[in-house]
C-alpha cells in the first residue's frame, strides 16, 4: 500500500514538474510586448536643442523611418547658420528600449545611442550611458505631433494690430513649415527662410532668419514679423488660426490657414 502511494505521488510530482517547465518555456518563447520597439509608435520626427560646448545649442531634427533608416539635421546656434545633414541606419538593442544610429561611411558622426520613450528620445553620453538627474532634460528630443505642416499660414496680425492691406505691401506675408524642419515664406517684401523646432507643450523656436535683399516702400511689417519670429517660444492653434506666443504666452503674430504657396 505504501509503495503504491509513493508511486502515485512520484507520478503526480513528475507531471506537475513537466507542466511547470512547459509553461516556463512557453513564456520564454513569447515576445515582450512591453518594449519600446513593439509597444510605442516610435516612427516619426523628433526635435530639440541639445547642449553644445562651443555654441548656444545644437538645433536637432532626427527622423526615424520604418525601414530602420534615419535622417539627421543639426545647426550650431550662434556659431553658424549652416545646417548639417546626415543619414544612415539605426538598430534596436536586444531589450528593445534603445536605438543606436550609425551614420553613412562618408560622415564624421560617430554612433549615438538614444533611449526611446513615449513621445521622446533621450540621448546618451559619449560612453553610451543614459544621462540621469537634472541634466537629462537638456538631452531630450520631443516627437513632432503638430498640424503646422502641409498648409500655408497667412499673417493677419502683429502684436495685436491688423496687417495693412495689399495696396501698402509688396506681397501678402505668409509662412510655411515643412516636416523636415525647414520654414519659408514672404515677409511682405522679401522671401525668407529658416529652420524650426518644436517640443512638449507646444514649444516652438526658429533659427536666425535669412532673407533676400529687396527694398520696398513699406518695411515696418517685415521688421516686426522677423522680430516676432525671434521672440517666439510657443504656438497655439484654434481651428484655422495659428498664434505665435512669447515665453509669457503674449501673442506676437496671428495667422489664418491658407492653401500652400509651394
Amino acid at each position: 500500500m505504501i509503495k503504491r502511494t509513493l508511486m502515485i505521488l512520484f507520478i503526480f510530482l513528475t507531471l506537475f514538474s513537466c507542466r511547470q517547465q512547459s509553461r516556463h518555456v512557453e513564456h520564454q518563447g513569447r515576445p515582450d510586448m512591453h518594449t519600446s520597439q513593439l509597444a510605442l509608435d516610435w516612427q516619426g520626427i523628433y526635435t530639440g536643442v541639445l547642449p553644445c560646448t562651443d555654441c548656444e545649442g545644437i538645433k536637432t531634427i532626427l527622423k526615424l523611418n520604418d525601414d530602420l533608416t534615419f535622417s539627421l539635421k543639426q545647426q550650431y546656434i550662434g556659431k553658424s547658420n549652416e545646417v548639417f545633414e546626415r543619414s544612415g541606419n539605426f538598430r534596436w538593442n536586444d531589450d528593445g528600449n534603445t536605438i543606436t544610429i550609425y551614420p553613412d561611411e562618408n560622415s564624421a558622426l560617430k554612433p549615438v545611442i538614444y533611449s526611446v520613450g513615449e513621445g521622446f528620445l533621450l540621448q546618451h553620453d559619449r560612453k553610451g550611458k543614459r544621462i540621469t538627474g537634472n541634466l537629462a532634460q537638456f538631452y531630450r528630443l520631443e516627437k513632432f505631433y503638430t498640424t503646422l505642416t502641409g498648409i500655408g499660414w497667412q499673417l493677419i496680425e502683429l502684436y495685436g494690430e491688423a496687417i495693412p492691406g495689399k495696396k501698402h505691401l509688396n506681397s501678402e506675408p505668409y509662412i510655411e513649415f515643412s516636416a523636415e524642419g525647414n520654414v519659408s515664406g514672404n515677409s511682405s517684401c522679401n522671401r525668407f527662410f529658416s529652420t524650426w523646432a518644436t517640443g512638449a507643450e507646444n514649444k516652438l523656436s526658429f533659427a536666425p532668419v535669412g532673407a533676400t535683399k529687396m527694398a520696398c516702400p513699406e518695411m515696418e511689417t517685415e521688421t516686426m514679423f522677423f522680430r516676432a519670429m525671434e521672440r517666439t517660444a510657443g504656438f497655439i492653434i484654434t481651428d484655422d488660426i495659428l498664434v505665435f506666443v512669447s515665453e509669457r504666452n503674449a501673442p506676437l503674430a496671428k495667422f489664418r490657414a491658407i492653401q500652400s504657396q509651394q
